[in-house]
């Protein structure tokens, strides 16, 4: 085997001095980090903002529309659900529409479409139509964030890798915050008009991502083959894109930026070529080859389940919580000390992630999210102020399990499947957040706790699967095929 032949998720590359190829990360890592990078952290920085807001409104706007509709407690939950059911099915179908025609193109009608959703919800006075509508939220929003992990994960040099990927996270944490206060600012009956604010600037950030966002240079590479054209040509309008921009000067003098790269590191070399049945094999052949089943996709599936389970029905039921214990005076400051207690979580993982082995930091935060969800519940009867720093200590913890997680989906499969892989990863199991906010209110009016005991369990579940999960890339170069 030749040493660049890529091995998907198991082997790692290991470049023969004199070798005559390269890859394409090897091209990204030569230009570096800069400019370009620092574009797209305020890029997808603002994005993730808006689609923080759009999610964390929810639990604030759903109370004044089940009072003003009368609707049921389970008309009251499927509206709940229909956010999440919209991010599974987003995160599904744009995993194989992003692999096929393109990154770019995906964000920007996804952006879009939640302005759409915004638009239908507020005019809609249908109980089926305001569900469709937050379905069809979800569903974009679950394709711009898969997305967007996927395009930063790689047009970003394989050494900071992980930490671009992390402090994405702080603007959601900030989202969060934002919400938060914009949802003060209207009263119970102006529900419809809180929905629709928050889900506005769709139209503006998608043709922000059009103008200054080039295509994934992983994407265009994987296409090239698939497609039969010169891999070096359609990779050399964003790779020299990138190059301008980080000044990399060593790789502008020849006519590509490919040729530049070989002119500098690899004299006479030219991109790898994939062999044939690489570049041949099917999606779900890959994501499901038995040696990356077991080690990889069921427990990154588990992982992702979890937290979903417990993320969103901490989130979506500590409000109800707190005004049924005769505490609801303290559900904003909770909810404004979550997002503080997140945004350190992510500053904290931002600095030591690319230090450690990424599945020994989601163990340790999947142990620590647990533990304090259930000291949450066991002492909130006693003492509540101490049971809502324990409460701000698992979304601390919760926030560093997403950043992990994200992070890991980003890079242990290959360019042409990545996109499909995350989805698959992401969207069928936010069936377990449908789950925990369908039916949170029910398990409620039979124990108050009961929700938190289980959320709790979930998050202990999940540093289980942690342990199993078999591949990391930590300052590793992405593969291609």
């Amino acid at each position: 085997m030749s040493a660049t032949t890529q091995v998907p998720l198991l082997e790692i590359d290991e470049k023969v001095d004199g070798g005559s190829t390269f890859s394409v990360s090897d091209v990204v890592d030569a230009i570096g980090n800069g400019p370009f990078q620092i574009k797209l952290v305020v890029v997808f920085g603002a994005i993730w903002v808006y689609l923080a807001v759009i999610a964390a409104v929810q639990p604030f706007f759903v109370d004044g529309m089940i009072d003003r509709m009368e609707m049921s407690s389970l008309q009251g939950g499927i509206i709940s659900a229909s956010l999440l059911i919209g991010l599974i099915v987003g995160n599904t179908s744009c995993g194989f529409i992003a692999d096929a025609y393109g990154r770019k193109p995906t964000m920007v009608v996804c952006l879009v479409l939640t302005s759409v959703a915004g638009v239908v919800g507020y005019m809609s006075d249908d109980f089926w139509v305001l569900a469709g509508s937050r379905v069809l939220a979800g569903a974009a929003s679950g394709g711009t964030t898969m997305t967007m992990n996927t395009y930063f994960a790689e047009m970003c040099p394989s050494g900071p890798r992980g930490k671009y990927l992390t402090i994405l996270h702080l603007a959601w944490t900030i989202g969060v915050a934002m919400a938060v206060q914009l949802s003060a600012q209207f009263d119970k009956k102006e529900w419809r008009l809180l929905m629709a604010v928050s889900c506005s600037a769709g139209v503006v950030l998608g043709p922000l991502v059009w103008c200054c966002v080039p295509e994934s240079v992983h994407f265009l590479f994987v296409s090239a083959h698939k497609n039969k054209l010169c891999a070096a040509d359609e990779v050399e309008p964003t790779l020299r894109s990138m190059a301008e921009e980080n000044r990399a000067g060593e790789l502008l003098g020849a006519s590509t930026v490919c040729q530049a790269f070989a002119d500098v590191h690899f004299q006479g070399g030219s991109l790898h070529v994939p062999t044939a049945a690489q570049a041949e094999n099917g999606v779900l052949a890959v994501i499901f080859a038995p040696q990356t089943l077991c080690s990889v996709t069921l427990p990154l599936w588990g992982c992702f389940l979890c937290a979903n389970y417990a993320g969103y029905g901490n989130f979506m039921w500590l409000n109800e919580f707190l005004h049924r214990m005769g505490y609801g005076k303290y559900a904003r400051l909770e909810y404004l000390g979550f997002a503080a207690a997140e945004a350190v979580g992510v500053v904290l993982m931002t600095c030591v992630i690319d230090l450690f082995k990424r599945k020994h930091m989601l163990i340790i935060a999947f142990l620590g999210a647990g533990l304090t969800c259930l000291g949450f519940v066991f002492v909130a009867d006693d003492d509540i102020m101490f049971a809502l720093v324990l409460m701000c200590g698992t979304a601390f913890f919760e926030q560093s399990v997403w950043s992990i997680l994200y992070v890991i989906v980003g890079e242990v499969y290959p360019s042409n499947v990545r996109n499909t892989a995350s989805g698959l990863a992401m969207g069928p199991t936010r069936m377990g957040g449908v789950v925990s906010t369908t039916l949170g209110r029910y398990m409620m009016n039979i124990d108050v706790h009961l929700p938190f005991y289980l959320t709790g369990s979930a998050l202990i579940l999940g540093a289980l699967l942690a342990l199993v999960l078999g591949s990391d890339k930590t300052g590793q170069k992405i593969d291609d095929f």
